[in-house]
This record gives structure tokens, sequence and C-alpha cells, in this order.
């Protein structure tokens, strides 16, 4: 990963720290690709400074190779958006995130910037319909979680916890449209388990890429429970799908820190060129 320059880094705070005054948008460049940042109360700033390019490069190929829209659930303030537009991706885009000003944030970013089929929900996606806390510690948290156990400030992320709706991820699919999925991201912070049992269906059927964080969380209860890792493997081999990571990374380690794999159906790896 490409290092953060310093005159960037310091940029990035400083718009940040404007943002709480008066600034509300500022301008930035992500391969070739001119945008308006919008900032809100200092959230929106990390998107002065992307470095994700294993991220950047699975929007590249998807787009490339698949036709239907993106899914990207867990959208916070919207990288996935950016990179949808920076790789000048025709597929319409559905972004869903259960933080009601990061869903704020990204149809900012879709007005000021005249994105074209790009629409945001705020709610959580899961394996069923229900009400769920959502544990946050502050706006715009990229680390918050229906999990409380996540993080271990377990304190502070009481402050921004909130009640939301958790909708069964076909159901919301269904009541959409029916159009074609190409890919999906999946950012969920431990909760991609839940997220990917639900969408099995669709991967069997319509056999969209997958860009997904996979959470070193247990799941499960007394001799079911197992790593989230090997829960996900388990559900892809039903599916005929392979995994892979930009290091190298199997789904069968005992991965200590999250790390975000590329899901493929078997039929369809040799059509993803690996990051070179």
């Amino acid at each position: 990963m490409m290092k953060k320059p310093l005159f960037a880094k310091l940029r990035k705070e400083l718009c940040k720290g404007l943002s709480l005054a008066s600034l509300d948008s500022a301008s930035s460049v992500f391969n070739g690709y001119s945008f308006r940042v919008p900032l809100i109360n200092g959230v929106g700033a990390s998107n002065l400074i992307i470095n994700d390019q294993w991220m950047c490069h699975f929007v590249s190929e998807a787009s490339r190779e698949k036709r239907g829209k993106f899914l990207d659930i867990g959208a916070n303030v919207g990288l996935f958006l950016i990179m949808t537009q920076s790789q000048r991706a025709q597929n319409p885009y559905i972004g869903i995130d259960p933080n009601p000003l990061c869903i704020h944030y990204i149809n900012e970013l879709i007005r000021i910037n005249n994105i074209n089929n790009a629409s945001a929900y705020c709610l959580a996606l899961g394996d069923r319909t229900t009400n769920v806390r959502f544990y946050a510690s502050r706006k715009g948290d990229k680390m918050g979680s229906i999990f409380n156990d996540m993080r271990i400030n377990q304190n502070h992320r009481k402050i921004f916890s909130y009640d939301v709706l958790m909708m069964n991820a076909l159901d919301f699919l269904q009541k959409t449209d029916n159009e074609e999925v190409a890919a999906i991201k999946i950012d969920v912070e431990g909760a991609e388990y839940y997220v990917l049992k639900d969408l099995l269906p669709l991967l069997e059927e319509r056999k969209p890429w997958v860009f997904c964080e996979i959470s070193p969380r247990l799941i499960g209860e007394g001799s079911s429970r197992k790593r989230s890792q090997q829960h996900v493997a388990e559900m892809l081999h039903k599916v005929n799908y392979v995994a892979i990571s930009e290091t190298g990374v199997s789904l069968q380690e005992d991965l200590v820190e999250p790390v975000n794999f590329v899901f493929l159906p078997n039929s369809e790896k040799e059509l993803f060129r690996v990051l070179s």
C-alpha cells in the first residue's frame, strides 16, 4: 500500500477541522477522476486520501466482465461509489448502511457530483427482518457494528448507538428491483456471515462477484461455534465459489485482523486478472 504524502494528510486534517465551521466540500482526484468530497461535521475527510488499490482493482475487473448493479452493503461514506466512478463503471449503484449520517453523506456525494444511476438506503441487511441495535462510538463510525464486542473500548461505543431495522437481504432486493446483480461489496464489521448466508441463493443462481471484509469473529453456539471465515468458507464451497486475497491469505488461516477477500464463481475465476 502506498504511503500517504504528508501534505495530503495535513490537508485532510485541515479540511476536517474547517468542516466543523463552514467548509462543506473540497476537491479531490483519484485515478484521474476529479470529484467533490462532501464534508459534514468532520465526516468524509477520509475520501480526500484514497489508497485502496485492491478494491479499485476489483471494481475495474467486475465492471469489465459483469453486467448489472453494484450492491454496496456497509457503504459508510461511499468509498465503493467513488471507485465505481473512477473506473467509469456503467453499473447502477445501490448503497446500504444503518448509519443515517452515512446515508445522508452518500446522497450528498451523489448530488454534488451529479452521479446518475446511484441510490442509498438506511438499513442493515442480514439473514432476517427484525430490529437490532447498531453500536457506534462517533458520527460516521467506520467500525460501527450490530455486535457490541467488535472493538475493545466498549463503553465509548454506546455514545452514538441506536436501534435500526435489519432487513432480509433477498427481500430487500426483491422490493427494489429485479435487475441483475453484478457485484457485491460487504463491509459489515463481523456480520458478513449473516449477510452471505441469506445471499447464498443469489450467489448460486446469478453468480455475482463479491468483495468482502472478513473479521476474525466467533460465530454460532456450542459445538457449532466457529470463526467467521470457517463458516464463510463452508458456504462458498456449497455454491462452488473460490476466495482470493491481495496478499495470498487463505480463509483457512487463523485471521488476526480483518482481511479483504474477493469471492468468485469457480467457473469465472480466470476472468479476474490478479493484481500485479
